[in-house]
């Protein structure tokens, strides 16, 4: 079987009051392998999220790998002024936390597929 050659960003609004906008990337399994590192006020803010976040994986900035309350290891990629993005879920090792991040770099760097989801989770738009 061919490698994918895109990687599809679902872009969607909050279904709670805060109506906020996020992203997320699933791997070929169906899993969320990668999200927003928080909501956004617009769908094209959080659009501007997405690329910032792959300015930060192209100029090879490397991850924060910390452990949450839990003990549970999570990725975060930081500039000097914020977060960009992070992982989707805990990891029971360092090691696992690197290859997930490792995953999502692999399909960030590709071409992306913007899918656009409504506050209905019907697709809107397909840019």
């Amino acid at each position: 079987m061919a490698e994918k050659t895109t990687t599809t960003v679902h872009v969607f609004q909050s279904k709670t009051d805060d109506e906020l906008w996020y992203w997320h990337v699933k791997a070929e399994n169906g899993e969320i392998v990668g999200a927003s590192k928080s909501g956004e006020p617009s769908e094209i803010e959080c659009r501007e999220q997405i690329e910032e976040f792959c300015d930060v994986l192209w100029d090879n900035i490397e991850p924060d790998y910390d452990q949450d309350s839990s003990g549970e290891w999570r990725w975060s990629l930081r500039t000097d002024i914020e977060i960009r993005g992070r992982s989707s879920e805990g990891f029971v090792d360092r090691r696992n936390a690197q290859e997930n991040f490792e995953l999502v770099k692999k399909m960030m760097t590709r071409p992306l597929d913007i899918v656009v989801r409504g506050r209905t989770g019907e697709i809107d738009a397909v840019p």
